[in-house]
């Protein structure tokens, strides 16, 4: 849901339970396409993880699933994303392109940061600072001290399991994970006082 909303951000906040629904197929979609385009190395990674040995065919299914969600959901939603759909679609075929071409750890760090991170970064430093004239620069200054210190957090956690099991990229997506709930959290709040 996070992913596909930052994705389909629109310049005034609607909330219906059809465009939450079209947010979620959507997010779920794009990671689909990242998890099909790298299929032994995704399976590989939640192995490490959870232990759990997920077949080709689930991602496979994962994907033509919520690619015919995102089409409908679309189509009932059409009035309020049309203005964004051209953009969205070629936004679409780099992603595609990306993901075919990279690692999975490339191809997941370029979405995440110039796709997803940044939007949401300048959409949050207008919301919190809106009378600064240079909000960006406010919010990179306070969430410094926060970034830096998940960042040793990481180089600790990677001396310390140096030695493991673990690959990197699946220590990688597990810090990720503990990083992105509780910013789903509070960008899923800070909507909703939007």
């Amino acid at each position: 849901f996070h992913f596909g909303e930052q994705q389909w951000h629109l310049s005034s906040y609607i909330s219906s339970l059809k465009l939450n629904l079209f947010y979620f197929a959507y997010g779920l979609f794009l990671f689909s396409l990242l998890f099909y385009f790298h299929l032994d190395q995704t399976s590989s990674t939640i192995y490490e993880i959870a232990s759990i040995q997920l077949p080709s065919t689930v991602f496979i299914f994962l994907l033509t699933f919520s690619g015919s969600c995102t089409l409908i959901l679309l189509l009932f939603n059409f009035k309020q994303l049309k203005d964004k759909l051209l953009f969205q679609f070629f936004a679409l075929i780099l992603f595609m392109i990306l993901f075919k071409t990279t690692s999975l750890l490339w191809s997941f760090s370029v979405y995440f940061v110039l796709w997803h991170s940044l939007p949401s970064l300048h959409e949050q430093a207008k919301l919190l600072y809106p009378s600064n004239k240079k909000p960006i620069t406010k919010f990179v200054r306070m969430a410094l001290p926060y970034w830096l210190l998940a960042m040793v957090g990481f180089a600790v956690a990677i001396y310390f399991f140096s030695e493991s099991t673990f690959s990197l990229v699946s220590l990688f997506f597990a810090f990720l994970a503990a990083i992105t709930i509780p910013h789903v959290v509070i960008i899923f709040w800070m909507h909703q006082k939007k």
